[in-house]
């Protein structure tokens, strides 16, 4: 069985995602444009903008700091389909093996072998995996962990999703754990970093499995709703910052972290990578491209079904 090799990598903002009271559907984006809040409890600040990676150009430069120029950072997206089992379960697997492959080709040992050969090999810094097998997980990776990864895995779900990098140049920062996606944000290690932490930069990580099959309506619920937990993330980093400078007691020192956290979190890239279980003219693809979604928009292949009911 041949091993195939899928990286789809596309960088987005989500500058324009707006939460509404009430929501129902997708929020088309508004540009520059916030709503009044109508009581104290519907106070919030407006989405903070995040800069864009533009997906056409090398990602050469996004990880420069002072003490590390044109440092350059690599990203491995694969589906490695669910480990092979012997009462067959996981069907999709056996069927694809030509009628000439011995019995012990077919096995999971011998995928295993060539899954892990291929990694290492590819020595990328964010290795990002989909149909990882929770039960199985410390055994079929534990040579990641062996060769410098630390990792994130998916809660939920029998097809996980799972997020590797390497801990000489990231660090965690938070993780969600959402339906068919997850989201990391991950902080570059820097030695000249001014609060001397040793974190610098930061990369939020949408590493997703999306429904297959007739639903693009959750495709792109899946895929919004990821990129709403990052600007929610923004979002309480900037509230924690006003907290600190309206203290009683401001402190210095607490200002300034929750300044740093707060641009770390204004200055963040987001890459969205994965197994999107679709191709072509997608509402996900729009989203992601044009950064926008009109209600009345519909998928060729699903011309009946609505994705969104907010203008």
């Amino acid at each position: 069985m041949r091993s195939v090799l899928l990286v789809l990598v596309l960088i987005v903002s989500t500058a324009a995602f707006v939460r509404h009271s009430g929501y129902n559907g997708l929020q088309a984006p508004i540009r520059g444009v916030h709503r009044m809040a109508t009581d104290a409890s519907d106070m919030e600040p407006p989405p903070v903008p995040v800069c864009i990676l533009p997906a056409e150009k090398p990602l050469h430069s996004y990880l420069e700091t002072t003490d590390t120029p044109n440092r350059p950072f690599s990203i491995l997206c694969w589906n490695i389909l669910l480990p092979n089992s012997p009462e067959g379960s996981n069907w999709w697997n056996h069927k694809m093996y030509a009628p000439w492959v011995p019995q012990s080709a077919r096995q999971w040992p011998h995928r295993h072998t060539l899954i892990q050969s291929r990694i290492l090999r590819a020595d990328a810094d964010i290795v990002c995996l989909q149909e990882a097998d929770g039960d199985t997980f410390d055994a079929d990776f534990g040579f990641m962990v062996e060769a410098g990864y630390q990792h994130v895995l998916h809660k939920k779900f029998r097809y996980r999703c799972v997020t590797f990098f390497k801990g000489e140049k990231f660090e965690i920062v938070q993780a969600s754990h959402q339906d068919r996606t997850l989201v990391t944000s991950l902080s570059v290690r820097s030695k000249g970093h001014k609060n001397g932490d040793g974190i610098g930069r930061m990369l939020n990580v949408v590493n997703c499995h999306l429904s297959a099959g007739a639903a693009p309506e959750r495709r792109l619920r899946q895929v919004h709703d990821a990129l709403e937990q990052i600007r929610k993330w923004t979002n309480k980093a900037t509230l924690t910052l006003e907290k600190q400078r309206n203290a009683n007691r401001p402190s210095p020192k607490n200002i300034q972290k929750a300044e740093d956290a707060q641009t770390q979190h204004v200055d963040a890239g987001t890459i969205v990578c994965g197994d999107f279980n679709s191709d072509g003219n997608t509402a996900v693809r729009k989203l992601l491209i044009e950064n926008l979604l009109e209600p009345e928009w519909r998928e060729p292949q699903y011309p009946h079904v609505q994705l969104t009911s907010k203008p």
